[in-house]
């Protein structure tokens, strides 16, 4: 018998907290999910050491691939980008938002509406009319 979300592809660049706790139920489920994390070497060059998830966090990876990259570099970009187009799914952290938008409310809302800028510009470009609309026969892989 096959898995309720088999064939459902995550990519996850969540932390801990909700959002890691919504990604093990989708892996649980079946879909297949790549979790982000910030490659060794980069935190080598930043003078950082691996971080020592406490022991009730193991439980929250289950089911992934691991997969380090360092989003700050066009190769590490490029490989995430690509990861992306190719998910039904990103899961996004509020750390990642915060780091990108500078935190805090603003900051989601900040990304949410620049999120919403470049849909509604693809939705012009392909002659969309709404969300529901769009399907895989309108998207490339």
């Amino acid at each position: 018998m096959s898995a309720a979300l088999e064939g459902l592809k995550v990519v996850d660049l969540t932390n801990v907290g909700p959002g890691a706790h919504c990604v093990k139920i989708l892996a649980d489920l079946g879909a297949e999910v790549v979790r982000i994390v910030e490659a060794a070497s980069v935190m080598a060059k930043r003078g950082r050491t691996q971080w020592k998830a406490p022991f009730w966090a193991y439980g929250m990876r289950r089911n992934t691939k691991v997969l380090g990259l360092d989003l700050k570099s066009t190769p590490g970009l490029e490989v995430f980008c690509r990861l992306a187009e190719r998910a039904d799914v990103v899961m996004v952290g509020r750390h990642i938002l915060r780091g990108a938008y500078g935190g805090g409310a603003d900051g989601v809302a900040l990304f949410v509406n620049k999120l919403r800028t470049e849909l509604q510009s693809a939705m012009v470009l392909t002659g969309v009319p709404s969300v529901s609309k769009i399907d895989s026969s309108i998207l490339y892989t």
